[in-house]
């Protein structure tokens, strides 16, 4: 049986656990890590009989841990993590890691976990899918991208556990993920994901049993950061640009001087040069997606 978390180490991060103790007793095997650093509490722990498969992207060595008999789409993988990793390391800087795991999880648990260095996924969504149909090849890739981005993320923005940390957490990264499902399905894919998040939040917003907050004020609203909240970024980035947004989003991250709160960098690319040169209407419109909650 091969642990995942027993592999899951690398130099370059202080939130990556080491193991630092094994043993078996009465037939079970027991495993004990220890971090350098506090991390929040964000990780999938599991063992199976798994099949590893392992390739490079440049110097990052990846390996994609399934069911032995799951290798239907281990070209689809490989190639949707090489988008990501090419990505990260074109647009935001280096990845942070030196390792990269992705790992086919039961179906009952949640769909998707990403957390330093390893990205989990649920056995139903993607390990043995039709990646021939367009749907399904744009949501993988885009599942795929978002967490490789987060990992960037989680290393390079200390998040403040304020009003707006998920739209750093989670929007944000989608948003840039939505960036390479462009460049590799083009407009039309891209289209069906934004119908689908526009139609979650519609349906999801519905359930709201309080008043919605504003997206700088979003605290912890799921259906709100990860469907309006990255839409709002990904067209925030579309009308800036996506090289000058990946630029001020990646030197915003170099010149923090505390924890990230998601005002400060709505607030930083306001004050954008790409920005002010837009019009009065279209900054008017930015203003009121981010800072008020329209019928």
């Amino acid at each position: 049986r091969t642990s995942v978390d027993r592999l899951v180490q690398s130099p370059l991060s202080t939130f990556i656990p080491k193991l630092t103790k094994s043993w078996s007793s009465e037939g079970r095997n027991f495993y004990k890590y220890s971090l350098p650093n506090s991390a929040p509490f964000e990780w999938y722990f599991g063992s199976a009989d798994y099949k590893v498969h392992s390739f490079e992207v440049g110097t990052v060595a990846c390996q994609v841990f399934h069911q032995p008999s799951h290798t239907y789409n281990l070209p689809f993988f490989k190639k949707s993590l090489e988008n990501a990793i090419n990505f990260v390391q074109s647009s935001l800087g280096q990845y942070p890691y030196d390792e990269l795991k992705l790992v086919e999880i039961p179906f009952y648990q949640e769909p998707l976990y990403s957390y330093p260095n390893t990205i989990a996924i649920s056995e139903l969504e993607g390990w043995f899918a039709d990646t021939t149909s367009l749907e399904n090849q744009v949501y993988l890739s885009f599942s795929i991208a978002s967490g490789v981005i987060s990992h960037w993320a989680l290393q390079n923005l200390p998040i403040a556990n304020v009003q707006g940390a998920d739209m750093l957490r989670y929007a944000l990264p989608e948003a840039l993920a939505m960036q390479v499902v462009e460049a590799e399905y083009g407009t039309s894919g891209l289209q069906g994901l934004i119908t689908k998040k526009q139609g979650l939040y519609a349906r999801e917003r519905g359930t709201e049993p309080n008043v919605e907050p504003t997206l700088i004020a979003a605290d912890g609203a799921e259906y709100l950061e990860r469907n309006k909240g990255t839409l709002a970024l990904y067209e925030l980035s579309q009308k800036m640009g996506d090289e000058r947004f990946n630029e001020h989003i990646e030197n915003w991250a170099k010149g923090m001087k505390g924890k990230g709160v998601f005002r400060d960098l709505y607030q930083s690319i306001m004050a954008n040069e790409q920005i002010i040169k837009l019009s009065e209407e279209d900054q008017v419109s930015i203003k009121n997606t981010f800072e008020k909650v329209l019928p």
